[in-house]
């Protein structure tokens, strides 16, 4: 079984958002930080070379029995739009997720 690439690791969560160039993407992404930190009440942790992620849990999947370590919350400034990460999902939190104005979920 393939090992997962994306892991938590000890890279710079502030120098990682330091460096979003587009001043507009650099500030909402800011302003996701302080609000998932305050939320989640852990720091942060980058994951892989492009997410920020809060808090941990270990799974394992009853189907294909693959098991490891993700984040609960996180977020990942990507070219085209900001991703934002909510184990186990969305689907408790629909009436605020459609406040968030334009919008996709997968």
């Amino acid at each position: 079984m393939a090992e997962l690439k994306t892991k938590k690791n000890d890279a710079s969560v502030n120098d990682f958002l330091q460096a979003i160039t587009a001043k507009e993407r650099r500030e909402d992404c800011l302003t996701i930080f302080k609000l998932m930190k305050q939320a989640a009440k852990q720091e942060p942790k980058m994951w892989g070379t492009v997410i920020v992620g809060f808090g941990t849990y270990h799974y394992k999947s009853s189907k294909s029995g693959r098991e490891g370590d993700w984040f609960i919350a996180g977020f990942s400034p990507k070219k085209q739009n900001i991703t934002l990460y909510i184990m186990p999902g969305i689907g408790n939190y629909k009436d605020i997720v459609k406040r968030l104005g334009k919008h996709k979920v997968s």
